[in-house]
């Protein structure tokens, strides 16, 4: 997964309870075409904000409201989700 993707997928759901993603399993790259849809501005930020994992991290944080950051592989591995009590 890409950093931009990670900013579009916080983008589009900012009403996520939780939001997991393991560091390790991003890039750095802003991989996604401009949209016709989005202003040039919106674009730009995404390109910026994809060039640093602490960028995101600052970004998705703004997005949802609260302090976010990305996992380790040790914090992922250790995750326990209940499947049942997600709604």
């Amino acid at each position: 997964m890409s950093t931009s993707t990670v900013l579009l997928l916080a983008k589009s759901g900012k009403n996520l309870n939780t939001f997991y993603v393991r560091r390790n399993a991003v890039i750095l790259r802003c991989d996604w075409p401009r949209n016709p849809e989005w202003d040039s501005g919106f674009y730009q930020w995404l390109r910026q904000s994809s060039r640093s994992y602490e960028s995101v991290e600052k970004e998705v944080s703004q997005i949802l409201g609260h302090p976010w950051t990305m996992l380790s592989d040790k914090q992922f591995k250790n995750l326990s989700i209940d499947v049942q009590n997600l709604y």
